[in-house]
């Protein structure tokens, strides 16, 4: 449940303490649970405000009859935070990067032409392993959250 209000700057930030500070961000934000922050800036802003960036991967499920096996499949794609306080370290506003569609249209093109090529190993129980043995230098696997991923078993 999204709580911005919550969401305060501790007294003398430093960037040593962002990696902690990314845990609130994602909670207050209402951000997956499963997206990784990486810490990028810290600067001065205007007025004595305070100006903390992150990076971030956010999953997407492809989906599509195009993509065969690999339809459902998730992909992490890249997003950028910024977020800015008020001198007493109380959010003034933040803003998400929105995901670039053609991105997500490369991604999928790949994930097409992989399954095109026969190049995905997409038993029910794929592993690097069976992959290399079918001459394949990807295959699916679930992941902990139980998303279906695409892993890569060999440089070709």
């Amino acid at each position: 449940m999204r709580d911005e209000s919550k969401l305060t700057l501790p007294p003398d930030f430093s960037s040593d303490q962002a990696p902690t500070f990314a845990e609130a961000v994602k909670s207050a934000l209402d951000l997956p649970a499963d997206a990784r922050l990486t810490f990028e800036n810290l600067s001065a802003g205007p007025r004595g405000q305070t100006i903390v960036e992150y990076s971030f991967s956010q999953p997407v499920q492809l989906e599509g009859p195009e993509l065969g096996p690999a339809s459902g499949v998730t992909v992490d794609v890249p997003n950028a935070l910024t977020l800015r306080f008020s001198r007493k370290g109380d959010l003034v506003d933040h803003q998400v990067k929105p995901k670039d569609p053609r991105y997500l249209d490369a991604v999928r093109a790949n994930v097409r032409n992989l399954v095109a090529r026969n190049e995905i190993e997409s038993s029910t129980e794929a592993d690097a392993a069976r992959a290399i043995a079918a001459r394949k230098p990807f295959y699916l696997a679930r992941d902990e959250q139980g998303k279906l991923r695409l892993r890569r078993a060999y440089m070709s």
